[in-house]
């Protein structure tokens, strides 16, 4: 699991989702600049990071039991949060 280097390029997805994304990151101007830090850097976190590990290894069970999809919005919603934890502890050790 390497996410330090993994290069987004949108792929087709990004026809289907663009002018929908385009609304939702003008909403966000204010921490625009964050989506622009390299990886690992705050707020993507290291590629061995414990949480990241675990979370990408459940999924993969849970898409042996229950399916890809199910373990794609799992994987997605428990990193969205994790993510949201993690800028909160940075808020809290900066403050």
């Amino acid at each position: 699991m390497r996410t330090s280097t993994t290069n987004d390029t949108g792929g087709v997805t990004i026809e289907r989702f663009g002018e929908r994304l385009a609304v939702y990151l003008e909403s966000q101007t204010a921490v625009e600049s964050l989506r622009d830090t390299d990886m690992p850097q705050f707020p993507w976190p290291d590629a061995y990071n414990p949480m990241l590990e675990y979370l990408v290894h459940r999924s993969e069970e849970i898409a042996e039991s229950d399916g890809r999809p199910t373990a794609v919005i799992w994987l997605a919603a428990h990193a969205w949060f994790e993510g949201a934890i993690a800028a909160l502890e940075n808020v809290a050790q900066r403050a």
